[in-house]
């Protein structure tokens, strides 16, 4: 449809004609129209048992929704399983995703959410950005976004700022329900320590013996006056392995020494993360508030040998 404007100019009417749009794709025109290649994104961001199920449903549900589109062909589910969706890098389905739609594997990319995809703002627009620039386009169900529109971006920045302000308000709930735990004295995070067993019925450390045995060998060595090199080499020669079935080298000795697990106490919060984006773990010398429980389960070794290994140690 074409229309006149006319139009003032240096004392003459200019006429101005405007070719409206066919909203056509270019590549569509003249040709077969193709069926788009679309896919699904799943995640969940915890391994229980109630958001396993969530995953399951999530397959299923995109699988039947992309099928019984006539213009769509079903390429796959790429989905992350039990990873955080802070930093995309760590998770291996969706950098395949990515990897397959900018090598024309894929056109259209469906996910449940913004937070689903990325609470990250700068991965977000990032790999948006990339996708669209490949003219390929995710939708966001929730907020019932399509990428590949560039006035898009704007809304698509705040609600991807939402989602990461969301993030890390729930990493902040996380943290004060870890320091509720370690003031009542319970464990948190990795609880595995060589010479114990976790009883997840019981939620408490048991003595592995054949393990103990060694832990004991490891701190009266010590306290008679042997160094942690002399010491791994004594365990290499006695045939001695780690939980791994590794050689003991003098570094683990000297962390095993240090452990205050091994006398019947707990110290929690040793270390601390910096950022929920980053994940980035630091030692705690201090920065933040430590938790020390005496007594707090059955011990392997006497406190009169854990003493005499913290003042060698210290000296």
């Amino acid at each position: 449809m074409k229309c006149q404007i006319k139009q003032r100019k240096r004392g003459k009417m200019t006429k101005v004609e405007i070719i409206k749009a066919n909203n056509l794709i270019t590549e569509e025109i003249n040709t077969e129209k193709k069926l788009k290649k679309v896919c699904a994104y799943a995640r969940v961001s915890t391994d229980s048992e109630e958001q396993l199920t969530s995953y399951s449903s999530q397959i299923k549900y995109y699988t039947e929704k992309i099928n019984s589109n006539p213009a769509w062909k079903f390429v796959g589910i790429y989905a992350d399983e039990g990873i955080s969706g802070t930093q995309v890098k760590h998770r291996t389905e969706f950098q395949r995703m990515v990897n397959d739609a900018l090598n024309g594997k894929i056109d259209i990319i469906i996910t449940k959410s913004i937070s689903r995809f990325a609470r990250n703002v700068v991965d977000t627009l990032n790999n948006v950005r990339e996708l669209r620039e490949h003219n390929v386009d995710v939708y966001f169900e929730k907020e019932n976004i399509h990428t590949i529109d560039t006035e898009s971006e704007m809304f698509l920045g705040l609600c991807s700022m939402f989602a990461q302000a969301e993030s890390e308000s729930i990493s902040q709930n996380v943290k004060l329900g870890l320091k509720s735990k370690m003031k009542r004295g319970e464990f948190v995070g990795n609880v595995k320590c060589y010479g114990y067993n976790w009883n997840k019925q019981t939620k408490e450390l048991e003595i592995n013996e054949e393990q103990a045995e060694v832990v004991r060998k490891i701190f009266n060595w010590y306290a008679d006056g042997l160094g942690t090199r002399i010491i791994a080499n004594k365990l290499k020669e006695q045939g001695f392995k780690t939980e791994k079935g590794n050689e003991f080298r003098s570094n683990q000795v000297g962390n095993i020494i240090k452990n205050e697990k091994y006398v019947g106490d707990y110290l929690g919060q040793k270390t601390y993360v910096v950022s929920p984006l980053t994940h980035k773990r630091n030692i705690n010398f201090g920065e933040k508030e430590k938790y020390y429980v005496k007594d707090h389960h059955i011990p392997i070794i006497s406190r009169e040998v854990w003493n005499k290994c913290q003042e060698l140690l210290n000296k």
